[in-house]
């Protein structure tokens, strides 16, 4: 990450972190980690990502999320 010249991330992944920070370190830092959010680049969730997304879990055995992940990252 630290070479990216910028970060992207899929939409629904601001609920996910925001969850995974709030119980690892509290809601304060989750509210501060929502406040980096705008410096991320955002995937929408589309028709097109959620049926590469479901070609990727049954191929490859993901969960949903996780083939959600693989399917944005591959968008860019």
């Amino acid at each position: 990450m630290d070479r990216a010249e910028t970060w992207f991330v899929c939409r629904f992944g601001f609920v996910e972190v925001a969850r995974a920070v709030s119980l690892s370190a509290g809601r304060s830092v989750a509210r501060a980690a929502g406040e980096e959010w705008p410096g991320f680049g955002s995937v929408e969730v589309d028709q097109a990502l959620v049926e590469h997304a479901a070609e990727v879990a049954l191929k490859r055995d993901l969960r949903s999320f996780d083939a959600l992940h693989l399917a944005a990252a591959c968008r860019r």
